[in-house]
């Protein structure tokens, strides 16, 4: 900064008199960086910025059918939208002995599939609690910009079992 001062009534010194300004000017300076600073703040309070996505919506889970026996295969669907009409993907998750059909055996999951449905496979009577148990499939749908929902839908499994009625004369 090059501040030239050219005349003095009182004798006081020009590097003096160039200091004080130079303090004058940064101060000023300062003043209108904080000004700024808090009018940005006060705006972003009273204007707040909506989100820029919506997270889909399942409407429902089914699965049909809803009571089966051990290996058994049911079907689930999931109805769901996104606010945006986004793409949206399906991971599907159960407890670990319900398989999904063309999934990892060793794997209890399924993740980014297009498809709305899965086929899943009840487990083997070795994990069914005699004479019935119940057991859970999760699915999440998420548009790929962040948004999500979950639902889970519980399926009851029953042991095959023999009743043998005898009618007296």
């Amino acid at each position: 900064m090059n501040i030239k001062v050219h005349s003095f009534v009182d004798g006081t010194n020009e590097e003096y008199i160039r200091d004080k300004l130079k303090s004058l000017l940064r101060r000023m300076e300062q003043s209108i960086i904080l000004m700024t600073i808090i009018l940005l703040i006060i705006n972003c309070q009273n204007n707040p910025v909506k989100p820029e996505n919506y997270s889909p919506v399942i409407f429902y889970l089914v699965a049909f059918p809803d009571v089966v026996k051990p290996n058994d295969s049911l079907i689930v669907i999931c109805n769901a939208y996104d606010p945006e009409d986004d793409t949206l993907v399906y991971d599907w998750y159960t407890s670990g002995v319900v398989r999904i059909k063309n999934g990892d055996p060793n794997f209890p999951a399924l993740y980014n599939t297009y498809e709305n449905a899965q086929i899943f496979y009840a487990p083997d009577s070795q994990f069914v609690s005699a004479p019935q148990d119940t057991f859970r499939i999760q699915c999440a749908t998420r548009d790929r910009k962040g948004g999500m929902d979950v639902e889970t839908i519980f399926f009851l499994v029953i042991k095959a079992y023999w009743v043998v009625v005898t009618v007296a004369p």
